[in-house]
């Protein structure tokens, strides 16, 4: 009986220790060199998936050009698809889908003036020829704005707020340039004042 016992707690430690092991080393599915704890090299089915309705969803599964999974939130997939773009910093967006005839970019944001200046407006870029203001242009109650094309890579817009008006000119990185079809766009102002926001690129292929 004692001998049954201890070859009983010998499986048992033998079979703990191969756990152990798997659990800190990389399996491959169809592949010998696995990169990630496990690593699916082919197509992937989950045959029940629970569903979640709004407002509960916290997360959406999302992978990078790799394949690699991460959780993201909502918002922050739909801002990486570069048709919709967020200030990835004060005064920068980077990686807006733009077409190859002609793109209208929708801005909503805030300028850094006193508590925040909200804004939105709408330009229509002809792709190779420059930038035109497309309806009317809103800001937020106590300023005024306006909308103007300078050149073939930017425009300004003007906020007036009590009086002072200040230039926020908007550069445009030729798409011409990137194999991706992708722009990027900074604003300076000589009073140096952050604008955040978030892009909308409607293109034209």
């Amino acid at each position: 009986m004692m001998k049954f016992l201890i070859n009983i707690k010998q499986t048992i430690l033998a079979a703990s220790l191969i756990i152990s092991g798997l659990a800190h080393s990389q399996v491959g599915i169809n592949t010998a060199s696995p990169t990630k704890i496990l690593d699916v090299n082919g197509d992937m089915r989950v045959r029940t998936l629970t569903t979640v309705s709004a407002p509960n969803v916290a997360y959406v599964i999302t992978t990078d050009t790799n394949g690699n999974l991460y959780r993201s939130t909502p918002l922050d997939a739909m801002y990486s698809t570069g048709i919709y773009v967020k200030s990835t910093s004060v005064n920068n967006w980077n990686n807006i889908k733009v077409g190859g005839k002609g793109t209208t970019f929708d801005f909503t944001g805030r300028a850094a003036i006193g508590g925040g200046v909200d804004f939105t407006f709408s330009v229509f870029y002809d792709y190779g020829s420059g930038f035109s203001a497309v309806g009317t242009p809103v800001s937020q109650s106590g300023s005024s704005i306006t909308v103007s094309g300078t050149s073939s890579t930017s425009f300004t817009v003007a906020l007036t707020v009590s009086g002072t008006t200040y230039n926020f000119v908007y550069s445009v990185t030729d798409p011409n340039t990137s194999s991706t079809g992708l722009a990027n766009i900074s604003v300076t102002n000589t009073a140096s004042i952050g604008v955040t926001g978030s892009f909308v690129s409607l293109y034209h292929s």
